[in-house]
Protein backbone atom coordinates (compact mmCIF):
# COMPACT_ATOMS: atom_id res chain seq x y z
CA UNK A 1 0.00 0.00 0.00
CA UNK A 2 1.54 3.16 -1.14
CA UNK A 3 -0.04 5.42 0.69
CA UNK A 4 0.71 4.07 4.32
CA UNK A 5 1.78 7.16 5.46
CA UNK A 6 3.25 4.96 8.42
CA UNK A 7 4.79 2.55 7.00
CA UNK A 8 7.12 4.76 5.28
CA UNK A 9 7.80 6.74 9.14
CA UNK A 10 8.79 3.38 10.29
CA UNK A 11 10.90 2.65 7.03
CA UNK A 12 12.54 6.23 7.40
CA UNK A 13 13.21 5.20 11.16
CA UNK A 14 15.03 2.33 10.56
CA UNK A 15 16.96 4.09 7.87
CA UNK A 16 17.96 6.73 10.10
CA UNK A 17 19.26 4.00 12.72
CA UNK A 18 21.10 2.12 9.46
CA UNK A 19 22.97 5.60 9.35
CA UNK A 20 24.48 5.11 12.03
CA UNK A 21 26.76 2.16 10.88
CA UNK A 22 26.43 3.44 6.66
CA UNK A 23 26.05 7.05 5.95
CA UNK A 24 24.60 6.57 2.53
CA UNK A 25 21.26 5.89 4.56
CA UNK A 26 20.72 8.77 5.58
CA UNK A 27 19.41 10.15 1.76
CA UNK A 28 16.92 7.22 2.34
CA UNK A 29 15.74 8.49 5.45
CA UNK A 30 15.07 11.93 4.21
CA UNK A 31 13.40 10.58 1.10
CA UNK A 32 10.83 8.28 3.04
CA UNK A 33 10.22 11.40 5.86
CA UNK A 34 9.74 12.96 2.42
CA UNK A 35 7.04 10.41 1.47
CA UNK A 36 5.00 10.98 4.59
CA UNK A 37 4.91 14.59 4.76
CA UNK A 38 3.20 14.42 1.02
CA UNK A 39 0.64 11.83 2.68
CA UNK A 40 -0.33 13.62 6.14
CA UNK A 41 -0.90 17.32 7.34
CA UNK A 42 0.21 19.22 9.76
CA UNK A 43 -2.51 18.01 12.24
CA UNK A 44 -1.30 14.53 12.48
CA UNK A 45 1.20 13.16 14.72
CA UNK A 46 3.41 11.45 11.48
CA UNK A 47 3.99 14.40 10.10
CA UNK A 48 5.02 16.36 13.41
CA UNK A 49 7.56 13.37 13.49
CA UNK A 50 8.66 12.98 9.72
CA UNK A 51 9.29 16.92 9.79
CA UNK A 52 11.93 16.16 13.02
CA UNK A 53 13.48 13.59 11.37
CA UNK A 54 13.56 15.41 8.31
CA UNK A 55 15.60 18.39 9.59
CA UNK A 56 18.17 16.14 11.41
CA UNK A 57 18.73 14.35 8.05
CA UNK A 58 19.36 17.38 6.47
CA UNK A 59 21.48 18.93 9.16
CA UNK A 60 23.31 15.41 8.77
CA UNK A 61 23.82 15.42 5.38
CA UNK A 62 25.03 18.94 5.46
CA UNK A 63 21.68 20.71 4.31
CA UNK A 64 21.00 22.70 7.03
CA UNK A 65 20.14 26.05 5.31
CA UNK A 66 17.55 23.93 3.38
CA UNK A 67 16.38 22.74 6.87
CA UNK A 68 15.55 26.12 7.71
CA UNK A 69 13.73 27.30 5.02
CA UNK A 70 11.37 24.25 5.76
CA UNK A 71 10.86 25.23 9.22
CA UNK A 72 10.19 29.02 8.25
CA UNK A 73 7.41 27.85 5.86
CA UNK A 74 6.49 25.74 9.43
CA UNK A 75 5.96 28.67 11.57
CA UNK A 76 4.87 31.11 9.49
CA UNK A 77 2.02 29.08 9.06
CA UNK A 78 2.16 28.13 13.07
CA UNK A 79 4.40 29.72 15.24
CA UNK A 80 3.53 27.34 18.25
CA UNK A 81 5.32 24.87 16.69
CA UNK A 82 8.68 26.20 17.81
CA UNK A 83 9.35 23.20 20.09
CA UNK A 84 9.92 21.01 16.86
CA UNK A 85 13.03 23.46 16.04
CA UNK A 86 13.89 23.37 19.20
CA UNK A 87 14.62 20.08 20.39
CA UNK A 88 16.60 19.99 16.69
CA UNK A 89 18.29 22.71 17.90
CA UNK A 90 19.52 21.40 21.30
CA UNK A 91 20.46 18.10 20.01
CA UNK A 92 22.50 19.57 17.91
CA UNK A 93 23.86 21.92 20.82
CA UNK A 94 24.67 18.39 22.78
CA UNK A 95 26.21 17.01 20.19
CA UNK A 96 28.46 20.11 19.61
CA UNK A 97 27.17 21.19 15.97
CA UNK A 98 27.57 24.35 17.18
CA UNK A 99 26.64 25.81 13.33
CA UNK A 100 23.34 24.00 13.14
CA UNK A 101 22.20 24.43 16.80
CA UNK A 102 22.70 28.59 16.49
CA UNK A 103 20.45 27.95 13.37
CA UNK A 104 17.83 26.26 15.01
CA UNK A 105 17.79 27.92 18.14
CA UNK A 106 17.37 31.08 16.30
CA UNK A 107 14.48 29.93 14.39
CA UNK A 108 12.87 28.72 17.05
CA UNK A 109 13.39 32.06 19.37
CA UNK A 110 11.64 34.30 16.17
CA UNK A 111 8.70 31.62 16.45
CA UNK A 112 8.83 31.65 20.40
CA UNK A 113 8.67 35.24 20.30
CA UNK A 114 5.58 35.73 18.02
CA UNK A 115 3.66 34.05 20.63
CA UNK A 116 4.65 35.85 23.37
CA UNK A 117 7.29 32.32 24.76
CA UNK A 118 10.55 34.33 24.92
CA UNK A 119 12.67 31.29 27.15
CA UNK A 120 15.92 32.77 28.76
CA UNK A 121 17.45 28.81 28.12
CA UNK A 122 16.74 29.34 24.47
CA UNK A 123 18.26 32.42 24.19
CA UNK A 124 21.66 31.53 26.56
CA UNK A 125 22.03 28.06 24.09
CA UNK A 126 21.79 30.26 20.98
CA UNK A 127 24.56 32.68 23.35
CA UNK A 128 26.95 29.18 23.88
CA UNK A 129 26.60 28.19 20.50
CA UNK A 130 27.53 31.54 18.62
CA UNK A 131 30.50 31.90 21.37
CA UNK A 132 32.08 28.41 20.03
CA UNK A 133 31.94 29.56 16.19
CA UNK A 134 34.17 32.56 17.04
CA UNK A 135 37.51 30.67 15.90
CA UNK A 136 35.56 31.07 12.43
CA UNK A 137 34.45 34.36 12.80
CA UNK A 138 35.28 37.03 16.21
CA UNK A 139 31.77 38.56 15.65
CA UNK A 140 29.76 35.61 16.85
CA UNK A 141 31.57 37.11 19.95
CA UNK A 142 29.59 40.12 19.89
CA UNK A 143 26.71 38.40 19.09
CA UNK A 144 26.57 35.80 21.39
CA UNK A 145 26.84 38.21 24.13
CA UNK A 146 23.73 40.19 23.01
CA UNK A 147 21.91 36.56 22.82
CA UNK A 148 22.95 35.95 26.66
CA UNK A 149 22.13 39.72 27.25
CA UNK A 150 18.25 38.57 25.89
CA UNK A 151 18.65 35.63 28.63
CA UNK A 152 19.12 38.32 30.99
CA UNK A 153 16.09 40.21 30.01
CA UNK A 154 14.17 37.49 31.33
CA UNK A 155 16.19 35.97 34.11
CA UNK A 156 18.40 39.04 35.13
CA UNK A 157 20.83 37.50 37.89
CA UNK A 158 21.35 34.15 36.71
CA UNK A 159 24.54 33.13 37.54
CA UNK A 160 25.64 31.10 34.77
CA UNK A 161 24.67 33.71 32.12
CA UNK A 162 26.29 36.59 33.70
CA UNK A 163 29.61 34.40 33.59
CA UNK A 164 29.27 33.57 30.04
CA UNK A 165 29.09 37.71 29.40
CA UNK A 166 31.85 37.80 31.54
CA UNK A 167 33.91 34.94 29.48
CA UNK A 168 32.80 36.51 26.23
CA UNK A 169 33.85 40.05 27.07
CA UNK A 170 37.08 38.70 27.93
CA UNK A 171 37.57 36.28 24.95
CA UNK A 172 36.89 39.68 22.92
CA UNK A 173 40.00 41.50 25.46
CA UNK A 174 37.26 44.08 26.04
CA UNK A 175 39.07 44.85 29.41
CA UNK A 176 36.29 47.66 30.64
CA UNK A 177 33.36 45.06 30.15
CA UNK A 178 35.31 42.72 31.82
CA UNK A 179 35.85 44.87 34.52
CA UNK A 180 32.13 45.97 34.75
CA UNK A 181 30.72 41.78 34.46
CA UNK A 182 33.42 40.73 36.61
CA UNK A 183 31.94 43.02 39.45
CA UNK A 184 28.41 42.04 38.44
CA UNK A 185 28.98 38.48 38.77
CA UNK A 186 31.41 38.12 41.76
CA UNK A 187 28.52 40.07 43.31
CA UNK A 188 26.08 37.08 42.73
CA UNK A 189 28.42 34.34 42.84
CA UNK A 190 31.50 35.29 45.41
CA UNK A 191 32.57 31.57 45.69
CA UNK A 192 33.95 31.39 42.31
CA UNK A 193 37.42 31.97 42.47
CA UNK A 194 37.54 32.01 38.26
CA UNK A 195 34.84 35.28 38.97
CA UNK A 196 37.44 37.00 40.63
CA UNK A 197 40.54 35.99 38.40
CA UNK A 198 38.69 37.47 35.13
CA UNK A 199 38.02 40.64 37.60
CA UNK A 200 41.37 41.16 38.26
CA UNK A 201 41.99 40.97 34.53
CA UNK A 202 39.45 43.72 33.48
CA UNK A 203 41.42 46.35 36.47
CA UNK A 204 45.02 45.55 34.92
Amino acid sequence: NPTQARAYYNLAVTYQRLAEADSTYHEKALAAADEVLELTNPTEENYTKALQLAGRELVELHREEEAVDRFKRLIEEDPASYKIIEEIGTAELEQRSYKSAALFLKLAAQARSKVGADDARVYYNIGVSLYNLRKEDPDNIDEAITYYKKALDLTPDDPDTVFNVLVAYAAGEDWSDVAQWGEKYVSINAADPNGWKLLARGYL
